[in-house]
């Protein structure tokens, strides 16, 4: 298809639930703002020099379950600022010169591949990784200098990476239903932190060991409003710092 000729003044494109063998690639298209795009027989999807594009959906095709890995490439979209995965089968997510990205939402992204060059990185502001069944945060994130929101629940994560220390603009953090086994200390290092949240991670452990170590790093993290370490087996333990006595 040739959609700007065809649609030149299209502007929001759903195509969640089509059968598509082929879809040809959106390139060129001056008014497209959002594409809504279900993962269907389709291997490849493009999306290339689209001025006004602002939003990115890829979901399950659920009438059909045996759908082929999918790769999506956005390239040169200068106002994208978010993408939403909801796809099992999207394998691949490749991402070229798109200065305004600043959401990248991913649910049951299973075995996802990120080719995202690291200038977008650097602008992330927020990335959310639930039910990708996750051994490990992804490498790519250390890279996200402007990070200030990171979600990875409801993944099989044991321990959150060294350079977790150096995203000094997160936030919120949110880690719940994972395997965590060590409240990672790093996180005293963001000292613009709001929200931690740990819930349900049955072996998380604190090193009571080295009381002054988190008596003396809470102490750092003047804006944290919200901790949740319920479900763990700290969760009757108390801990006075700032005055003021929290359940951990």
């Amino acid at each position: 298809w040739d959609w700007e000729n065809l649609f030149p003044n299209l502007k929001f494109l759903d195509l969640e639930g089509i059968q598509m063998e082929q879809l040809a690639p959106i390139e060129s298209h001056p008014n497209l703002q959002q594409v809504n795009l279900s993962s269907s027989t389709s291997e490849n999807f493009t999306l290339r020099n689209c001025p006004k594009l602002c939003h990115v959906r890829v979901s399950n095709n659920w009438r059909k379950v045996d759908a082929p890995d999918l790769i999506v490439t956005i390239e040169n979209c200068d106002k994208l600022s978010s993408i939403e995965i909801t796809s099992g089968n999207c394998k691949k997510l490749k991402i070229r010169n798109c200065p305004q990205l600043r959401e990248i939402i991913v649910s049951s992204g299973f075995e996802l591949e990120f080719d995202i060059e690291q200038p977008v990185l650097e602008k992330l502001k927020l990335i959310q990784l639930r039910n990708c069944d996750l051994k490990e945060c992804p490498e790519f994130i250390i890279h996200c200098i402007a990070l200030e929101s990171l979600d990875v629940s409801n993944n099989a994560i044991k321990l959150l990476p060294d350079f977790l220390g150096n995203l000094t603009q997160l936030k919120s953090l949110n880690a719940r239903n994972n395997n965590l086994k060590w409240f990672p200390e790093q996180v005293f290092s963001l000292l613009l932190m709001e929200t931690i949240d740990f819930y349900n991670n049955p072996d998380l452990k604190v090193r009571w060991q080295y009381p002054a170590i988190y008596k003396d790093g809470f102490k750092f993290l003047v804006h944290l409003k919200v901790l949740k370490l319920s479900w763990n087996e700290s969760k009757k333990r108390r801990v006075r710092f700032m005055g003021i006595q929290h359940f951990m």
